[in-house]
């Protein structure tokens, strides 16, 4: 029985990307691009599914997506009522002297 003689060469990554990129410059087929690359049509069509999938592998992550579910947020504990239309909410947990202040400013108006 006679062996044949026929071997598969390898290519290293930059190798395979190199053609990738002739063959999507070359306007060719890819039948006829890997006749004259030298190498196998489906081994070319493999390059490219990997080439594909390395692509969607890198843009796949996290997606911020808002959070609908927030608590809303809370009403006013008090709300005074100017008679000049001024209306001043406060809520739960305002500081004392932040009121004071507050009024402070609400006089000189």
């Amino acid at each position: 029985m006679k062996r044949s003689s026929h071997v598969r060469k390898r290519f290293t990554p930059a190798q395979r990307e190199e053609i990738l990129k002739a063959y999507q410059n070359s306007g060719l087929t890819q039948k006829q691009f890997a006749f004259q690359a030298g190498i196998s049509v489906s081994g070319l069509q493999g390059w490219l599914r990997q080439a594909a999938g390395a692509k969607t592998a890198h843009r796949a992550g996290f997606v911020r997506i808002p959070n609908l579910l927030r608590p809303l947020p809370t009403p006013a504990a008090y709300r005074l009522h100017w008679p000049n239309g001024l209306v001043l909410e406060l809520r739960q947990g305002f500081q004392v002297r932040e009121l004071s202040s507050l009024l402070q400013l609400v006089q000189v108006l």
